[in-house]
């Protein structure tokens, strides 16, 4: 944009004083929340200056969908049921989701709030940090069971003082990074006094990629902390190191009935062995 007061001499621009301090004014004034309310539909690519607020009344809900040709962005993070009784963020497969800064949900504190962030496509969320308090109903999804999906966080919490779950389904990943500058990634689950079960449940192929110390462009590593399952608890969970990443993924626990399948080919083998 021109600056239109180059265009002015000296002593002009001497007459207009409160014109000059209007300018600086607008130019450093900070951007305004946007508030979503209803149900809205992002089809194209939409970038808002503050942050974005679903479901920002008291018993308001918002439905916010962000399709396979949308890219939403918002520069100052967000808040994920302001202070209203449900809001549910759907990022469908294809489509694109950036939020910078602090994102969070159940900010207005209210009882029983539910919220749902279902990543279907991709997803950068700075600071994740859902049900700060009360007990509140936040579920999280990545993946839809068959194609890829990812969300990325550097930091943030789930369940500190309420219920919060995610599910990361087949094909897809969550990604924890760590800081552009200097600090440390960290995701901590269950971490409050008041914290009521949170986890994060690993399904089919589904992963956790932690970005190690050695992988990292400033020699930080990134740390998750809390409880992973896998399947709903029916197998096991395992880490190894993957080129930049601590991966978590399930492996299989043999069932009973394989266990006792297993226990008598031994018991034959040993039966051989005295014969011969």
């Amino acid at each position: 944009m021109k600056n239109n007061n180059s265009a002015l001499s000296r002593g002009q621009k001497s007459k207009f004083p409160a014109m000059a301090l209007g300018l600086g004014l607008a130019m450093t004034a900070p951007a305004f929340a946007t508030d979503y309310d209803g149900v809205t539909n992002i089809t194209t690519t939409v970038t808002i200056g503050g942050d974005m607020r679903l479901a920002p009344t008291g018993g308001s809900s918002s439905t916010f969908n962000i399709t396979s040709t949308g890219s939403f962005t918002a520069q100052d993070g967000g808040r994920i049921g302001e202070d209203g009784d449900y809001a549910e963020l759907n990022v469908a497969f294809g489509g694109n989701l950036h939020m910078d800064g602090e994102v969070t949900g159940n900010q207005g504190k209210v009882t029983d709030q539910t919220i749902r962030l279902n990543i279907f496509g991709t997803a950068f969320i700075e600071q994740l940090k859902f049900s700060e308090e009360n007990t509140d109903d936040t579920l999280v999804v990545v993946g839809d069971g068959t194609n890829v999906a990812t969300l990325t966080v550097i930091e943030g919490f789930f369940a500190k003082n309420g219920f919060a779950s995610m599910t990361v389904n087949n094909n897809s990943s969550f990604i924890l990074d760590t800081d552009f500058g200097s600090s440390v990634g960290t995701f901590g689950i269950d971490t409050g006094g008041n914290a009521s079960g949170g986890y994060i449940d690993l399904v089919g192929t589904g992963t956790i990629k932690v970005l190690t110390a050695a992988g990292s462009s400033n020699g930080f590593g990134a740390a998750i902390a809390g409880t992973i399952t896998g399947n709903g608890g029916t197998t096991a969970v395992t880490s190894e190191v993957d080129g930049d990443y601590l991966v978590y993924s399930t492996s299989a626990i043999p069932e009973p009935s394989s266990m006792s399948l297993l226990a008598l080919g031994g018991l034959a083998l040993l039966r051989r062995r005295r014969r011969a």
